[in-house]
């Protein structure tokens, strides 16, 4: 009874390491991958900036744009910018104010660049001062950023943080799919070892009464000339077969 619960012990540490294992590496896997998209999305992004492509307007020391003929240094300063519609856009865009001797570059970059898919597995944002200024999922733009242990960060050289992470029902998804068929396979093997070790158990303990009995029986034959066998009842069809060898052996030995 120690040993099989020595044994049960021991498959039941095997089967958590196992899982344990796979739920590491996959993660780290996971982890690569969404860090490898936030340095390839911050790239991408600081590209948008340093073509000019997205240069809108050469704004005064004080901020005065001379095309639009407004103030803007009550809603811009230097460097990247919170959340605020467009200047020159109509739509929503990402704002960048660059220091050029005495004067200030306005880039402005509409956020239909950035159209990722809803329903995507990742979730992209781009963070301003901890404000959400772009992200797939609608809801969050002009929003505080909140940290998730899925979420992989990456700052460009423009100040930008740049954050790809998982959805949670990805991840949790993810996991399930791959845990919950080595769990079923690994209890299918200990069911499978367990028996076999219990009939492997059961099979020596059976050998050694009947190696008893033979030895008792063999004892009475040199003293007694009993010839007689008491049969072990078993479940095991071969010894069962080798007792009745034995019996019809102790028979014939009766006829002489």
């Amino acid at each position: 009874m120690r040993k099989n619960n020595v044994f049960r012990f021991n498959l039941t540490l095997f089967i958590t390491l196992i899982i344990i294992i796979t739920i590491l590496i996959h993660g780290f896997l996971l982890k690569l991958n969404i860090r490898d998209s936030s340095r390839f999305l911050a790239n991408y992004f600081d590209n948008l900036i340093s073509s000019r492509i997205f240069l809108k307007s050469k704004l005064d020391r004080n901020f005065f744009d001379p095309q639009m003929k407004i103030d803007l240094s009550k809603i811009l300063v230097e460097g990247p910018n919170d959340y605020i519609k467009g200047i020159y856009y109509s739509s929503n865009s990402i704002k960048y104010v660059e220091k050029s001797r005495d004067n200030y570059l306005l880039y402005e970059i509409p956020l239909t660049l950035f159209n990722f898919n809803q329903s995507s597995l990742k979730h992209y944002e781009i963070l301003v001062n901890n404000k959400v200024v772009y992200s797939n999922e609608i809801s969050k733009i002009g929003s505080e950023y909140h940290s998730n242990i899925l979420d992989s960060k990456y700052l460009s050289k423009y100040g930008f943080e740049i954050v790809v992470g998982y959805k949670t029902s990805f991840f949790i998804g993810s996991y399930l799919l791959i845990v919950l068929p080595i769990l079923v396979l690994l209890l299918i093997f200990y069911y499978v070892l367990y028996n076999l070790r219990r009939d492997a158990v059961g099979l020596d303990i059976t050998l050694k009464n009947l190696t008893i009995e033979l030895k008792k029986t063999f004892e009475e034959f040199k003293t007694k000339r009993v010839l007689s066998f008491n049969k072990q009842i078993t479940n095991n069809e071969r010894i069962n077969t080798l007792q009745e060898i034995f019996i019809s052996m102790f028979d014939e030995f009766k006829k002489y």
